[in-house]
């Protein structure tokens, strides 16, 4: 058949780029070698361009009757063929001689319109598919509202076939049908329709089409027929029936004990517990995954720590009393707490094959989606710890709600990691609890795409729609998900669908807003009831096995809530297990200075330029004025006593970590942390020579994505998880540090006081007016200085004051001297706490000759200087009055001239 050697020929053509040629490829390969002779024809067109549909019927159209095309077709064509080998000819006459050619053309013309069916559902069974257990689309229709039309080109009709058509056989046997149509290679129209409708168009279906990676279309296609047609195992359907059902009494029980309480339940979408249960177990049992990371909003979440994590039951219901840990010393810097469904954890869970894996789960504000860079940074910070290279023993989970995921623009600020070296996790597996509302808002005013997902093709990842009333299909689209994650190392989202049964809280009243969605959701039953129904009725499970399990949760509910009426509430254990495994260096801080003997032998290495780096000659300047200043030990400036003090933390023990817009440079051309080479662009870092070659990863020094808010979160996450890494954060002008709002108010400066958690995490923010206008000119020091916490009048109680540092939530400083900002660096890391570091760095000093330093100021026995008085002969020469006065919050007091 014609259609099997275009298939041929189209099986190795890469380069044809066009949608048209790739429906071709796609729908006509088959299994057998290139034919030689079609591949020369379609060779040719796709080297001149004639990549569209058109191409290939004029073709089509010039093998049967080189008189039925244009002349110049006609003319194009036969040129093409007497540069093709002999064959190629015979072969085009025997097909034009051939007896009954008509018939013949017939069944190619309507084979390729089934494969246009096929392409048809790939594209757009989504839009028309079952995923809604509610049907609104049905309910709005009757009340008036318009909305979207189904694709006419997913009916067979579109395509000129009629019902008489439907038995009529044809062959199937190509790249594109493959997974669908492995069982046979004869189908009838009939069977081909209600294969496409079962496997795109019920309650699970796919968006693949946008995904570029023809590998990863195949295996995509072939998997998800694959875990359709396999039915869940008995044990895997009573796993999936016990969560649910104790989901179920936990909502229940908190209900009847709570019931003014906001719980912000998960009812609607109870399957994403189940399915979450069963992406921890395939991680640990088939892939021997060592930690799995959740972020994850309010909603859903007591019932995940509950039933996923197996948080103690007499812990969460302390804390739905209050039960908080009194502080031990009445004048020591405490807690203020947060929500308990704002609160993180971490579990380790034991498998059958005695795998086990540890489940963290991150603190988060309010703020919805806030967290999605931040469980990046934990994930990536984790495996750098764990030395996974291949990103396969820790994997990110972040899940989220329809309508924060389609509008909140840290959403794609976050995804745009996923290719970038130096924040790649290997794929983060995305999850939306889809209640198909906001708050009182419903889709159609929320978004203006046809799913919330749809920011999902910006990064060719797959989508999975699954109906939450149907735990089995969600089992799978989880277990699907971790699979593609897997090979691939690519972010997939997973788009289960249900409901809010409640309000935005308990307490709130949805009906006032959205009557006719709420009359729907009173009638409809949850879905542990109807689960339990499925299993009854086939035989999985008898009505007194479904009741055991139910009663047998809950009287474990109510022991715990007996013990859990003296618990009290230790916000110790939230913090990170980092934390708990790496011991933090003691009595370190309070001099950072370092042999002079050393440092020049550090200074020479570090301002060295292999020999077969050609720099450029501005660079070459530098780093020659660099080695000087040390090795005669006066003039040097920031950025030497910079890669200074990174040196010698590295040579220490410690990791450094710097990364923001345009950092490798710097935005004043003052870093230069990589030298490249003029020839080649081949970059080198000369602080790695004074490192062993399976050391040299211990500093990171990268450029970020144009992103403030998502940028800073990712460092936070690292920060938080990796105690002895000096993580920093330039903003590449101190006044875009207003872009991460957000993760200052909500996560480092407040982090550790709602939730325990501490972090060193170090803004470098340029500040000074330099004359390049308004913006740019000011960090905003004064914003920073309104959120210290520390005691005003700390300065009077003198016993007070030597904790001043430790009893504060930040540091804010504007270093003045190369020197002092070497010792401020240094200090960050060196000591037994650790405290976030505001540092409104410099711009016009960092070449000022007045605020360089000699060699002797960082030597062993000087420290950070908090304050230099107004005037002082420092070293080598004395400060003018502007210059002599380092603008200095430490720990939030404000140190006066």
């Amino acid at each position: 058949m014609l259609s099997k050697i275009i298939g041929r020929g189209l099986h190795s053509f890469k380069q044809i780029k066009s949608p048209a040629f790739k429906t071709l490829k796609y729908f006509c390969s088959a299994n057998s070698s290139p034919d030689a002779m079609y591949e020369h024809v379609w060779g040719n067109l796709a080297a001149e361009g004639q990549d569209s549909m058109y191409a290939a019927q004029m073709l089509d159209s010039w093998i049967q009757n080189p008189k039925s095309v244009h002349h110049s077709w006609d003319v194009y064509f036969t040129s093409l063929l007497n540069q093709a080998p002999q064959e190629f000819s015979e072969k085009i006459d025997s097909i034009r001689d051939r007896p009954g050619q008509e018939e013949t053309y017939k069944e190619i013309r309507d084979t390729m319109k089934i494969l246009s069916l096929f392409r048809a559902f790939l594209h757009r069974a989504h839009e028309i598919a079952q995923w809604d257990p509610l049907n609104l689309k049905k309910t709005e229709a009757q009340s008036g509202v318009k909305t979207a039309e189904s694709p006419p080109e997913l009916d067979y009709k579109y395509f000129g076939f009629t019902e008489a058509d439907l038995d009529r056989q044809f062959i199937l046997r190509t790249e594109l049908t493959s997974g669908f149509t492995r069982q046979k290679d004869v189908w009838t129209l009939r069977e081909v329709y209600n294969n496409l409708k079962h496997y795109f168009s019920e309650e699970i279906s796919y968006e693949l089409a946008h995904i570029n990676n023809i590998e990863e279309q195949y295996w995509l296609r072939n998997k998800i027929s694959e875990i359709q047609d396999i039915p869940r195992t008995k044990e895997e359907k009573i796993r999936t029936f016990k969560t649910l059902s104790d989901s179920e009494a936990f909502t229940e029980f908190c209900k009847s004990k709570f019931s003014t309480t906001k719980r912000f339940g998960i009812e609607g979408v109870d399957v994403g517990i189940s399915a979450l249960d069963t992406l921890a177990h395939k991680s640990a049992v088939t892939y021997g995954v060592k930690n799995i990371v959740i972020g994850m909003p309010h909603r859903g979440r007591l019932n995940t720590l509950a039933i996923v994590f197996e948080k103690p039951l007499d812990e969460l219901l302390a804390e739905f009393q209050d039960n908080v840990k009194e502080l031990e010393e009445k004048d020591s810097w405490g807690s203020t707490g947060d929500v308990k469904y704002h609160l993180g954890t971490w579990r380790e869970r034991e498998y059958d094959n005695g795998h086990k894996l540890r489940l963290s789960i991150l603190a988060n504000p309010s703020h919805l989606e806030a967290v999605d860079p931040v469980v990046l940074g934990f994930v990536k910070a984790q495996q750098n710890f764990l030395q996974d290279e291949n990103k396969e023993k820790c994997v990110p989970v972040v899940i989220h709600g329809d309508a924060a995921f389609a509008g909140q623009g840290i959403v794609y600020e976050t995804l745009q990691f996923q290719d970038l070296k130096q924040y790649s996790v290997g794929g983060t597996i995305h999850v939306v609890f889809n209640n198909q509302i906001g708050f009182t808002t419903v889709p159609r005013q929320s978004r203006s795409g046809i799913h919330c997902t749809d920011i999902m093709k910006t990064t060719d990842s797959p989508v999975i729609h699954v109906n939450a009333d149907f735990p089995e299909l969600v089992d799978k689209a989880f277990e699907l998900a971790l699979d593609y994650r897997m090979k691939f190392q690519k972010d997939v989202a997973i788009n289960v669908v249900g409901y809010r049964r409640f309000g935005h809280n308990e307490l709130d009243q949805p009906s006032f807003t959205q009557p006719l969605m709420y009359s729907i959701i009173q009638q409809k039953k949850p879905v542990y009831q109807l689960y339990a129904e499925k299993l009854i009725k086939e035989g999985t499970l008898t009505e007194q096995e479904v009741q055991d399990i139910w009663k047998q949760y809950n009287q474990k509910l109510e022991v715990a809530y007996e013990q859990s009426r003296k618990k009290k509430i230790d916000y110790s254990k939230w913090r990170s297990v980092s934390w708990t495994n790496i011991s933090i260096k003691k009595g370190e801080a309070y001099y950072q200075g370092v042999n002079l003997d050393l440092l020049r032998q550090i200074g020479e290495k570090i301002t060295s330029i292999p020999e077969d780096i050609t720099p450029h000659k501005q660079i070459e300047k530098i780093f020659q004025l660099r080695k000087q200043s040390i090795s005669e030990g006066v003039g040097i400036d920031f950025g030497t006593a910079e890669s200074l003090a990174w040196a010698t933390l590295l040579i220490d023990g410690y990791k450094i970590r710097l990364s923001g817009q345009d950092v490798e440079r710097g935005t004043f051309s003052h870093r230069h942390a990589y030298v490249f080479d003029q020839n080649s662009e081949r970059k080198i870092m000369p602080i790695r020579n004074i490192l062993p070659s399976e050391m040299v990863s211990n500093i990171t020094v990268s450029n970020s994505h144009l992103s403030e808010y998502g940028v800073l979160g990712f460092e936070y996450g690292y920060s938080i998880s990796d105690p002895n890494t000096l993580v920093m954060w330039e903003a590449q002008f101190g006044d875009f540090a207003n872009e991460a709002q957000i993760i200052i108010d909500n996560f480092l400066v407040s982090g550790e006081s709602k939730w325990g958690i501490p972090t060193a995490l170090t803004l470098l923010l340029p500040h000074g007016f330099d004359g390049q206008g308004p913006e740019h000119s000011s960090a905003r020091l004064e914003r920073f200085l309104q959120l210290v916490d520390d005691d005003p009048i700390a300065d009077s109680k003198k016993q007070v004051r030597k904790f001043q540092i430790t009893n504060s939530n930040i540091q804010v400083c504007s270093p003045s001297t190369a020197a002092n900002y070497f010792h401020l660096l240094r200090r960050q890391i060196r000591g037994d706490i650790r405290k976030p570091l505001i540092v409104m760095s410099p711009k016009r000093l960092l070449r000022f000759k007045g605020a360089t330093s000699r060699l002797e100021d960082f030597k062993e026995g000087i420290r950070f200087t908090r304050v230099y008085p107004e005037s002082v002969s420092y070293t080598h020469l004395t400060l003018p009055t502007i210059y002599s006065v380092q603008i200095s919050v430490v720990a939030g007091s404000l140190k006066k001239k």
